[in-house]
């Protein structure tokens, strides 16, 4: 009996010196100073709470509040985590505040007309809706472009909804062509918003150009990228450009509608989005000025107009859109990220 109870009181022993072996083994709660995450998640939460998807001014964009939601959940987890580190806090500080920013640029704000330039709506004719008179009138392309003494005028089609008559089918050099004024040839800043639905073809596809890269252009170039074109307001022998770059690695779909916008502001940053989406940023080219000024015609469609095409490109090939086009805008301003996506919310819900 003796042996049997010292040898129960070694077991007790050894059981009670692993066990003691263990506890020490186990982590310590690292009481991490939380205050700043805590306060972020509580204001992250609440934004998040009261806002609201939809398609008008104010609402945020479909599918915002899920994304911002997944950050929010992940900082939930930080906070309620006893053994986390003074370095995952941050980091989750860090994300929390990027994700909130990326939600509040998702929200559609309504777009001020007062740096809007032209709106060329296409409900029916090529008339300014923007009250500034900048009105366009239906011509036919270089005579390269199409079958000897058969000229082709751009030709109403549906829109995006389906609307008959309520978009402009280009093809063949067929333009629309703007008089000159100096309110399409601004000095500091330029954005170009558009719906396009092109046909891929081997041609420099011009979509809007006020004298080509002489002053500016938006057009398609190889692979179908956006190419956006401004010149400086330079020597005239002086080839100089604030913006010469395409939309690389993104590029625009086939016989699809597409919702495009360009911007360019005076800090020389360059912007590309598509369908509200910036898919290009370009901030690093180190010219700025003023840009170029031109005394020709803007011209929807094609290189030129059509009278000085004649002239100067005789023996032109290129250099017209074949496609449709819809709700054109010009912008004396660098849009934002928000508003890019404002227009492509408002434009993309008109009938829906």
């Amino acid at each position: 009996m003796k042996k049997l109870f010292k040898f129960s009181v070694a077991a007790i022993i050894i059981a009670a010196a692993v066990f003691t072996s263990c506890k020490d083994d186990d982590p310590e709660p690292t009481n991490v100073d939380k205050t700043e995450l805590q306060a972020l998640y509580d204001v992250a939460l609440a934004l998040h709470d009261a806002a609201v998807e939809g398609t008008n001014a104010g609402q945020y964009a479909t599918g915002a509040k899920a994304d911002f939601k997944v950050v929010i959940d992940a900082a939930k987890t930080v906070i309620d985590d006893l053994y986390t580190t003074e370095a995952t806090v941050a980091a989750m500080i860090t994300q929390l505040n990027t994700a909130m920013g990326v939600f509040m640029n998702r929200e559609i704000q309504p777009v001020s007309t007062d740096y809007l330039i032209a709106q060329w709506l296409f409900n029916g004719d090529a008339m300014d809706a923007s009250g500034n008179g900048h009105d366009g009138t239906l011509k036919s392309g270089h005579e390269n472009f199409y079958t000897a003494g058969s000229p082709v005028l751009p030709v109403l089609t549906a829109d995006r909804f389906g609307n008959a008559g309520y978009a402009y089918y280009f093809d063949k050099g067929a333009n629309i062509e703007v008089p000159y004024s100096s309110q399409l040839n601004p000095n500091e800043e330029l954005s170009i918003s558009v719906w396009i639905k092109m046909e891929s073809q081997d041609n420099n596809d011009y979509i809007i150009s006020l004298d080509r890269w002489i002053g500016y252009k938006l057009n398609l170039q190889s692979e179908d990228k956006l190419y956006y074109t401004i010149r400086k307001q330079t020597d005239p022998d002086t080839w100089e450009f604030v913006v010469d770059d395409d939309s690389n690695p993104y590029t625009v779909n086939e016989n699809a509608w597409t919702h495009i916008v360009v911007s360019y502001g005076a800090a020389g940053v360059i912007k590309f989005f598509a369908d509200g989406e910036k898919v290009r940023e370009i901030s690093d080219r180190g010219v700025t000025g003023d840009l170029m000024t031109v005394t020709k015609n803007l011209c929807i469609g094609q290189q030129l107009p059509t009278s000085d095409y004649m002239v100067e490109e005789a023996g032109a090939t290129d250099g017209f859109f074949k496609g449709s086009m819809d709700d054109i805008r010009l912008y004396n301003k660098a849009l934002t990220d928000s508003e890019a996506l404002s227009i492509y919310t408002l434009e993309f819900a008109e009938v829906q």
